[in-house]
Formats: C-alpha cells, structure tokens, sequence
C-alpha cells in the first residue's frame, strides 16, 4: 500500500535523507579523527573484511593463513579463526567483499553496506508499524525512535553482521504479515529468511519464534500448502552452507564439544540443563492451553473497555513507570551521566539477565514505556503476534548471554513498532486532544532527545566497540 497522506511521505523521505548524512557524517568524523585504519577496526572487524577480501580473490572462506599476524596484532585471537572454515555463513564478508572490489581498497569502503543497509532497516520499521497497526503516523514515529536510536546507530557504523541480519529478519516478518493481504509475498520472505540465516545464526532460532507466533494467531495457515512450502524453501537455500561446512567438519559439526560452531555449543549446553526441559514442557502446556481456548482469549485480547478509561489509566501508568526508574536508576534518564560502557565483552557477558531492559530503558525511554503499554492495549491479529514475536525474541538474546546491545538489535524494529502502536494507542484514548497531545509530544521528545544526546557523546566518537 502507498502513502496516503504526503505529509507524512516527505517526513519519511527527509527522516531518511537525515538518517543517511548523520550517519555519514559521523562515520566521516572518525576516519579524520584517527587516519590508520588499524586503530579504529576491531578484531570482528577485521576478520569480516579480511573474509571478504579472501571471497572476491578466490581464496578459502577462513583466516589460516592471516592466523599468526592477527596473533602478533591482538593480545586474544579466538582459535576458531585458526580453522579451515570461518563459523559463520559467508554472505556478509562477500557483501563487504564486493563493497571493497567497486569503490577500491579504502576502509570507508567497508562501512557502506551497513550504512545504506540502516537506512532501508529504517524504513522497514516504518512498513512494519504501518502494516500492523494501519497508522501511518505511527509507522513515522518508530522510524524515528529506530532513526536515532544509540543502538541502531552504533552498528551502523561499525562492521558488524547484526545491521544485515537484522535487515532480513524484519524484511521477513513484514512480508510474513502482509502475505495475509497478498499470498505471493510468502516467496519473498522465504528469501528474506535464507538471506538471514546466510548472515548469522541466531536468525534461525528467530525463524522458529516468529512462525510459532503467527501460526498463534493465524492458525489457518497451517492448512496451507503454500506456506510450508515457503519454509521448506527456506531450509533448501541454506542447505549449501551446511553441505560446505559437512564436507570440511564432518560430524564434528553436531558434537556438543568439539563443533566449530559457537552457537551450536552454547544450544547444546542449553539441552543439558533441567531448567531448560523444565521450561519447555511449561511453554509447551502453556501453548496447549491456549490453543484449547484461542478463541475466548484471542477475543479478549482484541477488545478492552471503556475507551476513556483506559487512555487515562495508561497515561497515568507510564508517568508511575517513569518516576519507578527515577527513584531506582537516576543516571539512566540523566543528561549529565553516560550509561556504563567498555571495550570488555566479558563484563557484559557476566551482566544480571536485565542488563537489556535496564540498557534500552537508558538508551530509549519511551521503548520501555511503550512496550509495557503495549500489553494493555487491544489490537488485530497482527498486532498480538508482533507482541509474541518481540516477547519471545527478547527472551531469546538474554538466554543467549553476552550482553551487548548490538545483539539486541534483532529485536529492537519490534520493539519500536510496539512502542509507537503503544503511544498512539493512548493517545487516541485520552478524551482532551490537548492532553493527549502533550503526553504524546512529551515522551517522545524525552526519549528522542535522550538519544540523540547519547549519540552525540557515545555513537560518534566511537571510542569502544562492546557496549
């Protein structure tokens, strides 16, 4: 569907243009701030480009032969770039690849995919709020919350393969969404799918997440060919990347121990422990019970009454959460005092399982807000499985561990999409416009002011890599 209303196109159209020459601009600020590329590429950052340097030259997709002066280079070098084959799908390294081969051997080369990727990622969050909640104002506010987002931005300029999986994922869900309008589109993201997977793994526990949720709600689909054939489409355009990594580990590959392939492990790890069998047998009556009476639930979820009522209870509700994080966390709505950040993963990795929420309630207020709303507010079927999806997900990357808001990401579009529904949602239950129209106008500019006084003091300077 096109936009109706052209006030809001050339919104979009100049948020975009902004979003483009800022993240330009700051990436330009770092390049002339340090001239040597070897003082501002990180260890992942050079092995992506070295990977794809490798590709467009015809040589093997690993580092072995890099191995010993990455050694001589970094204090840590994992001993996984030692191996024949690199862990993770090649598809990034040969984007950067191809990056490098059209505009020279230059550094700033390699940051372009991620920058133009943030962009059509911005508008996606657009698509995907409008396809959900049919609100083009609201699609114009999460593409402005994810435009300046410190999270977003960082990874944008940083060589990093969380920007281009991200992109796939919520290019998928949007098409997966829109293919109750127009079947075809089931095709398109099957593709998204494959390009996600091909980018990094944990896009493939996503996939899982995200179709049991909109199997959830759009239960019919399981009677449709066409929509496990998509699936089926899917695992058939990864199957090369697992032949290739069969015929260089052979069964290594499955081990729990001795697979190449840090996700495997840490999936494997999660087998072995109770809570997790525990959990998943809870989950498994849960769904059970639910799909027992989706009926009833589902109509309860989609009507909430009266309508007044419940626009003041929320307003109310969200300024009781923001005085909460006040009294609890009073540097993290501060604009004194930065968020705790540092060049040491392993911090982060050691971080309480709220690391994320405390983070994003720093980074974006108003997502927090939005997100705890979101629940109370009634919605279409597409609206309660975007709930589910951006639940689960976040459930997802704090069992994964190693807190880093650039993991985050993956489900931050939902999150944003959720939270703009959320905003408005209220806004259109609180009887006085006025009054609605400064509730509304107050939190987003907190929040948006927030973040961009992050990105001014955090994002780009880029003086760290993990945060």
């Amino acid at each position: 569907m096109g936009i109706r209303n052209k006030w809001i196109l050339i919104a979009l159209t100049v948020l975009l243009a902004l979003g483009l020459c800022g993240r330009w601009w700051a990436a330009s600020h770092v390049f002339e701030k340090r001239h040597n590329p070897s003082e501002f590429l990180y260890l992942d950052e050079i092995v992506y480009l070295t990977l794809g340097q490798n590709l467009i030259r015809g040589q093997a997709y690993s580092t072995q032969k890099q191995y010993e002066k990455l050694l001589h280079l970094y204090d840590k070098v994992p001993r996984y770039l030692n191996d024949p084959l690199f862990k993770h799908p090649p598809l990034y390294p040969a984007i950067l690849g191809a990056s490098v081969a059209v505009f020279g051997p230059h550094a700033w080369a390699a940051f372009l995919p991620n920058l133009a990727l943030s962009i059509v990622l911005t508008w996606l969050v657009f698509a995907l709020t409008r396809a959900v909640f049919h609100d083009d104002f609201a699609g114009l506010i999460a593409a402005a919350l994810f435009a300046v987002s410190p999270t977003a931005w960082f990874c944008a300029g940083r060589i990093v393969m969380e920007i281009p999986m991200t992109c796939a994922v919520a290019a998928a869900v949007l098409f997966q969404i829109e293919s109750a309008r127009c079947p075809r589109l089931l095709w398109t993201a099957a593709i998204a799918w494959a390009a996600a997977w091909w980018t990094k793994y944990p896009a493939i526990p996503m996939w899982a997440l995200v179709q049991a949720a909109l199997l959830m709600f759009r239960p019919a689909l399981l009677k449709r060919k066409d929509y496990w054939a998509a699936q089926a489409l899917t695992l058939v355009l990864f199957l090369p990347w697992i032949a290739w990594r069969w015929n260089v580990d052979g069964v290594r590959l499955f081990s729990p121990s001795k697979s190449p392939t840090e996700e495997w492990q840490a999936f494997a790890h999660l087998l072995s422990r109770p809570l997790f069998w525990a959990g998943g047998v809870m989950a498994l009556a849960a769904a059970a019970l639910f799909w027992n009476q989706r009926r009833v639930v589902t109509a309860h979820l989609v009507r909430w009454s009266p309508r007044w009522a419940s626009g003041a209870a929320l307003a109310i509700g969200s300024l009781a959460l923001l005085w909460f994080f006040w009294l609890i966390w009073p540097e993290l709505l501060s604009f004194s005092q930065l968020p705790w950040h540092g060049d040491l993963p392993n911090r982060l990795a050691d971080g309480p399982w709220f690391t994320y929420l405390v983070r994003q309630a720093a980074f974006e207020p108003a997502t927090l807000v939005g997100f705890t709303l979101i629940w109370f507010l009634p919605g279409g079927r597409a609206a309660q499985a975007l709930k589910v999806i951006a639940l689960l997900g976040t459930v997802l990357v704090i069992a994964w561990g190693n807190y880093q808001m650039r993991y985050f990401l993956l489900v931050l579009p939902f999150w944003h999409a959720l939270t703009a529904g959320a905003l408005m949602g209220v806004f259109r239950r609180i009887p006085a416009r006025p009054w609605g129209a400064a509730w509304l106008a107050a939190w987003l500019g907190f929040s948006l002011a927030r973040s961009v006084w992050l990105d001014a003091r955090m994002v780009i300077p880029s003086d760290f890599f993990y945060f």
